[in-house]
């Protein structure tokens, strides 16, 4: 698929489009347009797909949620254990002194972003595959497993595909963010229907 029929498709039909603005904006419920996004990605091409099964969409994008949620943890846990050494450090200084209180509190909250930075990366970049594998067949399990995520996650197909969706969503997401209130929810909806329908592509031509 061409990165731009899966750009242009949000748009293939309003009315779709308009329930999935709806969806986006409204706190909690806004897991049944994250389970759409799935069906994007189980379904890619140039038209959306339709909507029901609400209850189901509901738990399926609860379910994409507690996946990225487990991905997440490495970076979660490194972040605490560098903050965490970061505060013994300072709090062994022998005595206060304003120049090496700031030149210890640069270096060990630098280092902390650099790490989880580089770290929080590799994760989405691993994780959205997780996510477009559950997508696959709905199975919890194929979102972890990693011998056919890492072989599939690891193409330049795939990184492309990475690449592209996640600049796009950033641009729209920034776009989004200067419409207070419902921006965030709009561009979240466009860019992730995008963005997995990319994915969604690149991972059917491996599986």
């Amino acid at each position: 698929m061409e990165y731009i029929d899966a750009i242009k498709r949000p748009f293939s039909d309003f009315k779709k489009l308009l329930l999935g603005w709806v969806f986006s904006v409204i706190p909690f419920v806004n897991l049944i347009a994250f389970g759409y996004q799935l069906e994007c990605a189980r379904k890619p091409g140039k038209t959306l797909p339709d909507w029901k099964n609400y209850g189901q969409l509901f738990i399926k994008g609860l379910l994409s949620v507690v996946i990225w949620m487990i991905y997440s943890i490495p970076v979660m846990l490194v972040f605490f254990f560098i903050a965490g050494d970061a505060l013994l450090t300072l709090a062994n200084l022998s005595e206060f002194n304003p120049e090496t209180f700031l030149s210890e509190m640069i270096q060990s909250v630098g280092t902390a972003l650099i790490i989880v930075m580089i770290l929080g990366i590799l994760v989405a970049y691993i994780g959205y595959y997780a996510i477009v594998s559950y997508a696959a067949k709905y199975r919890f399990k194929d979102a972890f497993d990693f011998s056919k995520i890492f072989k599939g996650a690891f193409t330049k197909e795939y990184f492309f595909g990475w690449i592209v969706g996640g600049l796009y969503s950033m641009i729209l997401g920034f776009v989004g963010s200067l419409i207070p209130f419902i921006g965030p929810g709009i561009a979240g909806f466009i860019s992730g229907v995008a963005f997995l329908t990319i994915l969604g592509d690149v991972y059917k031509k491996f599986n």
